[in-house]
């Protein structure tokens, strides 16, 4: 499991049996186990924010992105997850270099 900002990510590989077929990895995005930095990311609502745009902006988008294949926010319990697409060969993004 990697970490991202003040969450954790996953790269999930599945298997089916039976000859099934389906995407063979996504990435899931939940909030930190971190006692001591959970409350900051839910005080500035960073999950919820990252959550929200994939129910409603992203799918409008002309410029590709991963898909959500769940998105599950319940705001009153502090629980968030996000289940993306892996949108793998792409690679890790360089933020230095694309904003020059």
């Amino acid at each position: 499991m990697g970490e991202g900002f003040l969450g954790e990510l996953a790269r999930l590989t599945l298997s089916f049996g039976d000859g099934a077929d389906g995407r063979a990895t996504l990435i899931a995005k939940i909030p930190t186990s971190d006692s001591g930095l959970k409350p900051i990311g839910l005080t500035l609502q960073l999950y919820e924010r990252e959550a929200r745009p994939y129910t409603g902006v992203i799918p409008q988008l002309e410029v590709r992105t991963a898909n959500a294949l769940c998105n599950e926010m319940d705001v009153e319990a502090n629980g968030f997850c996000l289940i993306l697409e892996d949108i793998v060969p792409r690679g890790r993004g360089d933020v230095w270099r694309s904003a020059w």
